[in-house]
């Protein structure tokens, strides 16, 4: 998401790749790199660790006393990364890129779909995701128990506990390739079980 609107609004200001001569590149994960890097543009910095604290980390070697860095990102994201970065001595702008909004759906048509068997599991990609799941469900929504939790990293786990939910599928791997295939092992897991 961030990268695309990134890029839209930089074509919309009449401008394109050659006006990011000379600077250098991070991103949280594998996956918005590849997105850069489809556009022409080198990445320079992808953590060890898929989250903002990742990213955050991979800077500490270096000087940014007086450094300009950009961040374009999600309307509703932690601070984390744009304070630690201004602690050692950068200059942050943040901007919004883009924002998650509810799907539109209603809380009774969610409910029925949920009271009816039809969902096995929800997959939260963002904390923001789990907060409009709870902002239309509501306060004190009971999960049905047949329906399974899956989280993209621990910082939405973190964000779905404190919810009041149970987490059952977690990875190792903090993206969405790591997300479907942490679905696919819990539930190739399951059906073993349900065989012996």
């Amino acid at each position: 998401n961030g990268v695309h609107f990134f890029f839209e609004r930089l074509r919309q200001k009449g401008m394109d790749i050659r006006d990011l001569k000379g600077i250098k590149v991070g991103c949280i994960g594998p996956a918005t790199a590849r997105q850069i890097e489809d556009r022409g543009i080198r990445v320079d910095l992808v953590p060890e660790e898929f989250i903002a604290e990742g990213l955050l980390k991979s800077f500490t070697s270096m000087n940014l006393s007086g450094k300009k860095i950009l961040i374009p990102r999600a309307a509703r994201a932690r601070d984390i990364l744009p304070e630690g970065l201004k602690n050692q001595g950068a200059y942050v702008d943040v901007v919004t890129a883009y924002q998650t909004i509810p799907s539109g759906r209603k809380k009774e048509e969610l409910s029925a779909s949920l009271d009816a068997g039809e969902v096995d599991v929800i997959t939260f990609t963002s904390s923001s995701t789990v907060t409009n799941f709870v902002e239309i469900m509501g306060e004190g929504f009971i999960l049905p128990d047949h329906v399974k939790i899956a989280c993209i990293g621990p910082v939405t786990a973190a964000t779905a506990v404190k919810a009041g939910f149970r987490v059952d599928i977690r990875q190792e791997e903090y993206t969405m390739e790591g997300l479907v295939q942490s679905l696919v092992n819990y539930f190739q897991n399951e059906t073993f079980r349900k065989e012996e």
